[in-house]
């Protein structure tokens, strides 16, 4: 059977007691887990002596982690099974470590799977490894926050189906690594308003994002970003365009908070259509709309959008 391994790290300030606490406490993971957040509603079963949880829904599925073994502060081991959709099992570990370099103190944080897929699924180890892997970094973040400052900014509400009415836009594509998609994004955005200043162009909307392709192997993604406009036949420089953005139906997310858990709401509109709440357009690429840009002291609004059938 082909087996794959994921594990991911994260440095959280915080004494090492309270990191482990709150990841021991299976009632806490509610506040930051990666799949917790992408069905609130979802019904939860604890055992008395608080060494196993157990989940149910209609998006994520069902399961059951148990603790297996534990050294206090040092490391968590658990037995990971699925019940729905598949029936797979996998080994957790959770390993604690305080770390002192001059630059970044405090817990280390290392999420661990040892898992295995049927050996006709060979071809999509290297698929599991990127969406565990991308989950972890999710769940690993949403923790530090909860940590070291109370909460998580990550609200996501499920717009469902929504038509998005067609427009003009300035746009310039880019392929970069996913880690620098956020800055690359922002001096784009600056690039393209520029020029509509400069221009004398009229502004009709938010700036958007249409994905075309995550590599999650070479970790690095394609996409356009566009900023909506009147019709112009102006002609452009440094790789800037003008086209149409056509009318579309959409199964929609919109996630309210710190612009670093947006992933959230893709995560989400994934696990919805696997879960077959909306069948996705193979025609389209999903886009995300920045209905609210962040500034001091106020939360992005981010409209995550899959083209439907």
């Amino acid at each position: 059977m082909p087996k794959f391994t994921v594990s991911k790290q994260k440095i959280i300030s915080a004494p090492l007691g309270q990191v482990y606490d709150e990841v021991r406490d299976f009632n806490s993971w509610r506040r930051w887990s990666p799949w917790l957040i992408i069905e609130p509603d979802c019904s939860l079963t604890y055992s008395p002596s608080g060494d196993s949880y157990g989940w149910a829904g209609q998006v994520i599925g069902s399961g059951k982690m148990t603790v297996t073994a534990e050294e206090k502060n040092k490391w968590i081991v658990y037995d990971l099974e699925f019940f729905k959709p598949w029936k797979p099992t996998a080994k957790v570990r959770m390993n604690f470590r305080e770390v002192s370099d001059g630059v970044s103190d405090g817990v280390e944080v290392t999420w661990t799977m040892d898992s295995s897929l049927r050996f006709f699924m060979f071809w999509m180890v290297g698929m599991m490894e990127g969406l565990i892997g991308m989950d972890y970094d999710r769940g690993l973040a949403m923790l530090k926050d909860q940590i070291e400052l109370g909460g998580v900014s990550s609200k996501l509400e499920f717009s469902g189906e929504k038509q998005i009415a067609g427009f003009r836009y300035l746009g310039k594509e880019r392929e970069c690594p996913i880690a620098d998609i956020g800055k690359t994004m922002e001096a784009d955005i600056a690039k393209l308003k520029n020029i509509v200043e400069k221009c004398g162009i009229k502004s009709k909307g938010k700036p958007f994002a249409v994905y075309h392709k995550w590599d999650l192997k070479k970790k690095v993604a394609r996409f356009t970003i566009g900023l909506p406009i009147e019709n112009s036949s102006t002609s452009y420089s440094e790789g800037v365009f003008s086209a149409d953005m056509p009318p579309v139906s959409v199964y929609s997310i919109r996630h309210t908070g710190l612009d670093r858990h947006v992933g959230n709401a893709w995560a989400a509109g994934i696990s919805h259509g696997w879960a077959k709440k909306f069948k996705q357009s193979r025609k389209a690429h999903p886009f995300e709309i920045y209905e609210q840009q962040a500034e001091e002291g106020v939360e992005s609004v981010t409209l995550v959008c899959f083209p439907k059938k």
